[in-house]
């Protein structure tokens, strides 16, 4: 294995890993957060049956169907988040092609575009990737969002950028990210097909849709709305491989992913 390997793989899983701890450290404090809905494809729980001892019996509390956790949990509670990660760890992972993209333990390593690089230089500034293929937000396209951090940008002679990677934060913001939220997103151009990430994604989470009018891999968190449990997306068009992953509610990731490959970026 090439230096500049286990490089490219440690600086991911340090993204990785660290935007998982930055939002979870918020979930786990106690504070009030609006009811999530359920995860998209996810049915609720079927309404309770009345009965004459009582007649006005409310619908019962909507679960989820593969860990039996409440939909509606009590953020108000410290420690209240712990139970849905660690229930989340323990659902068999992804492991498959969806979107065109082999995803899973299984689907190898990281691609290593040093291995066809000529001449290869790292930069720490995402302003060398405008205007190229990895292409990443110079600030945080959500606003209120902080600056990224944990940059790293490899750079071909004769080609430019050919892979960049970034950590995103969000604060807490009333209505949007309630216990805030955080995303490693990473961009790398693909010399080979079928094009292939190692994520470890629970498997029932993963979907496929439509972003910015082509296929991705969607990894819904267990409430949405809140940005609790695994939040991730896969997608691979123009010869250039895009993976996220965090923890972030679910329309914000959308969001995010729609400003990367949208026409205008901030």
């Amino acid at each position: 294995m090439s230096r500049a390997r286990v490089v490219i793989g440690a600086a991911l899983v340090a993204l990785v890993l660290g935007a998982a701890g930055f939002a979870l450290g918020r979930q786990i404090g106690g504070e009030e957060g609006s009811p999530p809905a359920a995860a998209v494809g996810t049915p609720a729980a079927p309404t309770a049956t009345p009965t004459a001892a009582a007649p006005t019996a409310t619908q019962a509390a909507a679960v989820d169907p593969y860990t039996g956790l409440s939909l509606d949990p009590d953020t108000s509670k410290p420690w209240w988040a712990i139970p849905y990660h660690e229930a989340d760890l323990r659902l068999p992972r992804f492991d498959g092609v969806i979107a065109g993209v082999h995803i899973g333990p299984g689907a190898g390593d990281f691609y290593d575009p040093t291995a066809w690089c000529d001449d290869p230089a790292w930069y720490s500034e995402l302003s060398v990737t405008r205007g190229s293929r990895v292409e990443l937000p110079l600030v945080h396209p959500i606003p209120g969002g902080l600056p990224p951090h944990a940059i790293y940008v490899l750079s071909c002679s004769g080609r430019g950028p050919v892979g960049a990677s970034a950590s995103y934060s969000l604060p807490v913001i009333p209505g949007l990210a309630p216990f805030g939220g955080a995303l490693s997103v990473n961009r790398v151009v693909v010399d080979r097909e079928p094009p292939a990430v190692s994520l470890h994604l629970p498997a029932p989470r993963v979907r496929e849709m439509e972003v910015a009018g082509a296929p991705a891999a969607v990894a819904v968190p267990i409430l949405p709305d809140l940005g609790v449990g695994i939040t991730a997306l896969v997608t691979y068009r123009d010869g250039v491989l895009t993976w996220m992953q965090g923890n972030m509610p679910l329309p914000l990731l959308l969001q995010f992913a729609e400003a990367i490959f949208g026409e205008t970026r901030p």
